[in-house]
């Protein structure tokens, strides 16, 4: 699998627009809830999932951010040496925590323009 997408439950929509981009684009994408098989919970499949992933995708938001989930899977692909690509779908200001962990990563605005930025993010991530 070449990437994991962790994002706010609160932008299911939006992180499935960002997956099927990858995928269309020929790219493995693990996205729960529909990457888990039936009979597993997300604290099992998760961690498998991102330590199997290349890359972490994290939908960047105020509600990501928020998200104790979120803040997990980051910090899990942290300890783990994942490359962790932020792509921000709204203009936030990253709390304590996320600009720790996100200091060194480039990340890619979607809001500003959808079609110009997923081409770029296709690019970083190739």
């Amino acid at each position: 699998m070449d990437i994991f997408i962790s994002y706010s439950s609160k932008e299911y929509a939006q992180a499935s627009k960002i997956r099927d981009a990858l995928v269309s684009n020929g790219l493995s994408v693990w996205m729960a809830p529909d990457s888990i098989t039936s009979g597993f919970d997300y604290t099992s499949a998760i961690p498998g999932a991102i330590s199997e992933c290349s890359i972490l995708l994290l939908v960047l938001s105020n509600a990501s951010q928020a998200s104790k989930w979120v803040l997990a899977e980051v910090e899990n692909a942290f300890k783990k040496d994942k490359i962790i690509i932020p792509v921000s779908i709204e203009e936030c200001k990253l709390n304590e925590v996320f600009d720790f962990l996100l200091s060194r990563a480039q990340h890619i605005a979607l809001y500003n323009n959808w079609n110009a930025a997923i081409p770029t993010l296709i690019d970083h991530i190739n």
